[in-house]
This record gives C-alpha cells, structure tokens and sequence, in this order.
C-alpha cells in the first residue's frame, strides 16, 4: 500500500470512532433533555407552567443537537485530516517530524518522490493495521463514554416515562399540549339542570389524567368564586358540594390549558299540586243541583254522579292522575294548569300522582275519598191490617201504609186483585200518592162493594211504590 493509502485507511477508522462518539453525545443529550422535560412537565405541572415550556424544551434539543454537530464538525477538522492524521502516526511510530507529511506532498512528483513515499511506506510496513494505536485508544474512549453517557440518560428516560407519563405526552405533542387538547376534555359530570332552593348541589368534574381543576362558580348579586379541586386518580373525577343555593349558579371548571363550557343550573321552588276544587253534577233524575265537594274530606255521592275537578302546581306539569285500586283517571294537563271530569262507579280510594318536566312532584293533596251509593228500591210496609182478615163483600176497608226511598218517591198505589172460583181476575190499581219526599205515610180506603165479591173469594192487595 503507498504512504497515501496506509494514511487514509488510518484516518477512516479515526473519523469512524469520532462520528460514533458524536453521535453517542447527541443521542445522549437529546434522551437526558427529554428525560428532565418529562419530569418537568409530569404530574400535571404542565398545565400550570407556562405554555411554551414544551416547545421551549424542544428548542433546547435542538440547539444541543446542533452544539454536538459543531463540535463533532470541528473535531473531525482539527483530528482526523490527512495532515493531522499523519502527524500522530509521526509521534506514534518515532518517525522524524514531517516525514510522512512530506512524502504526502511528493508522492505524485516525480520518480524521486514516488521513491521518498515508497520508503516511508516501507518504514511503516512493520507496524501493520495500527499506525496510531493511542490516537485509536483515545477517540475510542471518547466514543465509549458517549455511549455510557446515552446509555444512562435512556435509563433515565425510561424511568420518567411511566411515572410522568403525562410530561412524555407533553414532550411528545408539545403544540397540543399548548392548545390544551392533549387530554380528553374536562366536562362536567351529570349536571342537573334544576335543582330545588335551599339544596346542596354535589358539582361532579370529569377531569381524567389532571391532578387539581379549578371551578369557578357565581350566583346573581355575587362575585365569583374559585376553589381548586384534588382529582381522583383512579377515577378521574373532582368532586365539591355547592349550596344551600339561593340563586341560580353559573359555574365553569378549568385545568389551566382548557375549560369547560359555562353551565347555568336554575333555581326553582320545591314543586307542588294545590288549589284543587270538585264540583258534583248529580243525575238528572233526583232533580238535585250540583254543588262543590270539598278537598280532602270523604265524600259521598249517588251513583250516577260526574265530578269535575281542577287545580294547579308550581311547575309545568306533564301528567296528572288520579289512582285506585282498580281505576285510574288521567287528567288534562296545561302547562301549571289541570282540569277534568269523571264518573266514579265503585267506592275507592284515589291517590293523587303527578309529574313534572324535572321527574315526578311529592307535595300533592291528601287522597280522595269517594263513596260511591247506588240508588236502592223503595222499601214499603203494610202497617193495617197487618194480617189476613175477613170482610163483608160490600165493606170499606181503610189501609195504613208507609214507603221510604233514598232519593225520592214518585207515586204510591194499591194493587189488587180477585181470585175465586172463576179464577183470577185482572189487577186493579189505583194510585193513592203522588209526592216527590222520601217518606210517605198515609191511608187509602178501599171499596169492596163495586169488587162483586162472592162468599169465598179471596181478595189480594197490595202497596207498591216507585222511586223518582
């Protein structure tokens, strides 16, 4: 091999050792600036530190990176060109200074240094492979030291991820991270819409792989509040308790980098059903005017009643009933308004159940109360003679009679009839009252003598009364 060759091959291998040593460094130093990034940033600390760090950081690997570039740069121009190169195979193998440098020069002249590079190339055959075996040492220590170094910082690395995996995220994604959607979005946990004066609000905030969010909450006439909460870890969630509320409350919920939309929960009153009025309209047959029943007593009505009833509640309402055990009777609804009308046909107990848009309303009336009484026949009873008796066939007989009924009577008559040995005769009737009152009382007289009754013939009478 010529002088020029044996250099070259030396100065390969050297600038070999220092690329690797370069690049060892930079691996290094950009694993070690992640690792300290990620334990910056970790925990959360992201979110409260300012929002260019990451990008910051970022700016810092490169700058390092482009620090070890020059370095390298600059190491490879003061130790690995021929010249230098040539200078320690020189200092290394005890050759006159400038020997190998100047054979470089002449090796290309003429015959004269083609034999001066010849000869020094045979002054260099001993020494085989490794002309500068301390120089080789040295930028292999160099580069093995890089290695250890990056060697480390990758431990290092490895061991902030899992613990600060949120600053890795953050080093990785460091625009997001500035934007503040590198995490799933805090939002608050079943919020209800409404919720009753004088109640304490248990105020829920979803906020997955945060440590603390701040809530920010207001009601009419004050200023705003904010109190920072401790997020579960297992379960992502902040929980405050809020109240007793008076007012309606706005609220909103941060983590630093994003927040959640503002929420509004209104106040109401504590929903109820009242001022219910009932109105009977009896049959028509009793002749009897309707009337108003009054709300939350027993109330007894004939058969054959329709009862109409209204009121109103706090809140817009979406359904109104009234239950039994064996009926349920739907009532209008109209916003706060209800109203209806039935026909009760057995006697019950009908409990009120009602609704409203924020689920089912508790303050109702006390249950109805309803007796419902079927109208019954009139009842009637013979007072005299009160037993079978014998008459002459041309007597006046004079019957005492009463007849009751529930409602009312319309007529009383006597019925009666012959039977004989020419077998029975048609009924007579003939009426004795007419009167509208419940109880009658009075006598009739009856003559026998038109009856053409024959010794022996039986004459059957009887009082029948109907009701109004």
């Amino acid at each position: 091999m010529t002088v020029i060759e044996l250099v070259d091959r030396e100065r390969t291998r050297l600038r070999r050792m220092h690329v690797i040593a370069g690049l060892a460094l930079a691996v290094g130093a950009t694993l070690l600036l992640l690792a300290g990034g990620t334990s910056l940033l970790g925990a959360s600390r992201w979110m409260a530190l300012p929002r260019p760090l990451p990008v910051m950081i970022w700016l810092v690997v490169v700058a390092a990176n482009v620090a070890v570039v020059m370095w390298t740069s600059k190491r490879l121009e003061r130790r690995a060109t021929r010249l230098n190169v040539a200078a320690a195979i020189e200092r290394e193998q005890a050759m006159r200074a400038g020997a190998i440098r100047a054979a470089l020069e002449v090796a290309h002249t003429g015959a004269l240094g083609r034999h001066a590079a010849a000869a020094v190339s045979e002054r260099l055959a001993p020494a085989g492979p490794r002309l500068a075996p301390k120089e080789r040492r040295l930028v292999r220590r160099g580069a093995v030291q890089a290695t250890g170094a990056a060697t480390v910082a990758a431990a290092m690395l490895a061991f902030a991820v899992p613990n600060y995996n949120d600053g890795f995220r953050a080093m990785l994604q460091p625009v997001s991270a500035w934007r503040g959607t590198l995490l799933p979005r805090i939002a608050f946990d079943n919020l209800p819409p409404n919720v009753l004066r004088g109640e304490t609000l248990r105020l829920r905030v979803a906020a997955p792989q945060r440590a603390t969010v701040t809530v920010s909450q207001r009601v009419p006439g004050e200023a705003w509040l904010t109190q920072t909460l401790v997020v579960d870890r297992r379960t992502g969630i902040a929980t405050t308790e809020i109240g007793p509320l008076r007012g309606d409350l706005t609220v909103v919920a941060s983590d630093g980098r994003s927040e959640t939309d503002t929420s509004v929960v209104r106040v109401t009153d504590r929903p109820f059903v009242g001022a219910v009025s009932m109105r009977a309209t009896y049959p028509s047959y009793l002749g009897r005017p309707a009337e108003g029943l009054p709300v939350g007593e027993p109330a007894r009505v004939p058969q054959g009643t329709v009862i109409e009833i209204a009121g109103r509640a706090s809140a817009s309402l979406r359904n109104v009933l009234l239950a039994s055990a064996l009926d349920t009777i739907r009532l209008q609804a109209n916003d706060r308004t209800f109203a209806g009308r039935f026909e009760p046909r057995r006697t019950g107990r009908y409990t009120w159940l009602a609704a409203g848009g924020s689920g089912p309303i508790a303050d109702v009336p006390a249950p109805l109360e309803l007796e419902v009484v079927a109208d019954s026949s009139p009842h009637v009873e013979l007072v005299s003679p009160a037993i079978d008796t014998i008459v002459a066939g041309d007597d006046r007989i004079t019957l005492h009679a009463t007849a009751t009924d529930d409602h009312g009577l319309a007529r009383v008559e006597i019925v009666s009839w012959t039977q004989g040995t020419g077998g029975q005769r048609a009924p007579v009737s003939q009426r004795i009252a007419e009167a509208s009152a419940t109880v009658w009382d009075g006598s009739a007289v009856l003559d026998l003598a038109p009856r053409n009754l024959q010794p022996g013939d039986a004459l059957h009478v009887k009082i029948v009364a109907t009701d109004n």
